[in-house]
């Protein structure tokens, strides 16, 4: 890596990881609300499929969602969250693509095997900005467009302008609602996964992930919790969160992943 580039890195990191204006940090005061829960429960089939594919990972489910809200559109059958709904499918499907490629590639879902990140990001953010325009103070569109945004990035050039953008995206969302529970969960993987030199912060992720959880019911967090602790040397609690993940998603191979990390550290 030239100079150049470590420093175009470092500095689109830097800011990627740069806490967000006007008091949208994550407090034991911030009052969190979940922007998730009140959708699942106004969903028809195809926006279903896309939710309730994603806690095990199954790819084929969410796609399957994902391509019925597509075919429907411009139709009198769309309905006004379908593009909102169509982006945070192709999010879910780049969270699963990426830890099948990091921790079991072969292991791929057929549906996600001649995908790419960029290809993926690139038709959610289509989804997402559309539906961002057309509904302005939606507070959730933001967030999703960020975290779509964050798996462009591939390197140091694309990071320069990609992760700033990212970051902007997601304190646009808590300017709208601060206490966007799943925009402050973006933040709090930023500092778990970003160099500590760059701004990265293990210990505030886990603080943040804590707080979170008071609020939350979800396998993503679980897993988040059960590598934080691990990464503290805290076993007890790592595995807590781990069982507390299976439980919620026995079938989630992210999950079992985990729970299998913290076993070793027991052996």
């Amino acid at each position: 890596m030239t100079n150049r580039t470590g420093l175009g890195l470092t500095l689109a990191l830097a800011l990627l990881a740069t806490p967000g204006a006007r008091g949208q940090e994550l407090t034991e005061e911030t009052a969190l609300n979940d922007p998730l829960a009140a959708l699942a429960e106004a969903l028809d089939e195809p926006g279903r499929e896309v939710l309730a594919g994603f806690p095990a990972y199954d790819a084929e489910r969410i796609l399957r969602g994902v391509r019925a809200l597509e075919e429907r559109a411009n139709t009198p059958d769309a309905r006004p969250d379908d593009g909102y709904v169509a982006a945070l499918g192709y999010l879910q499907l780049l969270v699963v693509r990426r830890f099948y490629a990091r921790e079991a590639a072969a292991s791929m879902p057929r549906a996600l095997e001649n995908e790419s990140d960029e290809a993926l990001a690139a038709r959610g953010l289509e989804h997402a900005r559309a539906f961002a325009q057309a509904q302005p103070r939606h507070s959730d569109a933001e967030r999703v467009i960020g975290e779509l945004i964050s798996f462009q990035i591939s390197g140091a050039i694309s990071g320069m302008r990609k992760g700033p953008e990212a970051r902007a995206a997601i304190d646009r969302a808590l300017t709208k609602d601060p206490g966007n529970a799943w925009a402050h969960f973006a933040i709090a993987r930023m500092h778990f996964h970003n160099p500590a030199f760059v701004g990265g912060d293990k210990e505030a992720a886990l603080r943040e992930l804590r707080l979170l959880s008071r609020r939350i019911e979800d396998v993503r967090l679980s897993i988040y919790l059960a590598r934080a602790y691990l990464w503290k040397g805290l076993p007890d609690q790592a595995r807590y969160w781990s069982q507390v993940a299976l439980r919620q998603a026995a079938d989630n191979p992210e999950a079992q992943a985990v729970a299998r990390a913290v076993a070793r550290t027991e052996d």
